[in-house]
Order: structure tokens, then C-alpha cells, then sequence
């Protein structure tokens, strides 16, 4: 993520400052309105996607934390090696040269379609239906002990009073 979301990052190196409105998933930077009609019409940008700053601060932080680019080479990640399963540069491949390496595409382009997504979809959706039924289940159980409790201390109470019956004394 970066340092301020808050702030246009192409204005703030030209030491303008000016409020962001949009964030680049690809170059990781915010943006403002007037950079926006730069970066939709410049060649090597206008591909990029672009979502408002509203809807990128309102994303879980382990979306926001997802590296587009390699943290060794800063470089875009392109590749992705299947046998240590990790996403990689174009010089990280030197490294993995007896791994099977596969363009990062061919690895996302059908993920919400696979079999493996639809069935963790599955899990989780059984998950969260487990997770109410319990929360419910406990809910009554909360509900039943207090109840049970009204009657032990009625039942304690009758059994306490003090009996009329006079005692002999030998």
C-alpha cells in the first residue's frame, strides 16, 4: 500500500499538491482527476485499472497488501513458478531455471472459474452456515440456562423456608 492514499503520487513528484481521487491497481499509486485523463490515454497506462479512493481505502487489508511488483528486483510481476508457488519478475526466472515456470496470465485468467475456487466458494458458504447455526445454538443455550436458573432459585427458596413444626427439646 502506499505511504498516503490522500495525496496524488504523479502531482507530489512534481511537487504539486493535490487530492487523490482514484487509485491504479497497476502502478500501486493514487491519483488525481487530472491525472486520471493522462493515465486513460497514455500508450503504456491506459489498460490500467482504475478504482475510486473510496472504494480501495474500503478493501480488506490483506487485498491492499497483495505485491504487484517484485520486491527484489522492482519489477512487475509477470511469471510464476508452479513448484515453490510464488509469483515472479522476469529476472527472477534465472533463479528458477529448473522450476516450472508458466506466465502469471495462464495462473489467474481462469481462477474464479476453477474447480479449486468453487469449491473453497463451497467450503466458506458451509462454513458461514455452521457459523450461525452455532451462534444461534448458543444464543438458545444463554437463554436456557438463565431459565433453568429462575427455576433452581424458585426451588431453593421453597425448600429454605423455614418449617412450622416445633422442635422437642430432650
Amino acid at each position: 500500500m502506499a505511504s498516503s492514499t490522500n495525496l496524488c503520487g504523479p502531482c507530489s513528484e512534481r511537487n504539486i499538491t493535490k487530492p487523490s481521487a482514484f487509485w491504479c491497481t497497476e502502478c500501486e499509486e493514487a491519483i488525481c482527476d487530472d491525472c486520471r485523463e493522462h493515465h486513460k490515454v497514455l500508450k503504456a497506462t491506459r489498460s490500467h485499472e482504475l478504482i475510486t479512493i473510496d472504494r480501495y481505502k474500503s478493501l480488506p487489508s490483506f487485498i491492499t497488501d497483495i505485491l504487484q511488483s517484485c520486491t527484489y528486483h522492482n519489477e512487475k510481476y509477470q511469471h510464476y513458478c508452479v513448484a515453490h508457488a510464488l509469483p515472479m519478475c522476469f529476472k527472477c526466472i534465472q533463479e528458477h531455471q529448473k522450476c516450472n515456470v508458466i506466465p502469471l496470465d495462464e495462473v489467474t485468467k481462469n481462477a474464479k472459474t476453477s474447480g479449486h475456487f468453487q469449491d473453497l466458494e463451497t467450503r466458506l458458504i458451509y462454513l458461514l452456515q455452521n457459523t450461525d447455526r452455532i451462534k444461534k445454538d448458543r444464543k438458545a443455550n444463554l437463554v436456557s440456562i438463565a431459565e433453568q436458573k429462575e427455576l433452581h432459585l424458585a426451588e431453593i427458596k421453597t425448600n429454605k423456608k423455614p418449617n412450622k413444626q416445633t422442635f422437642r427439646q430432650t
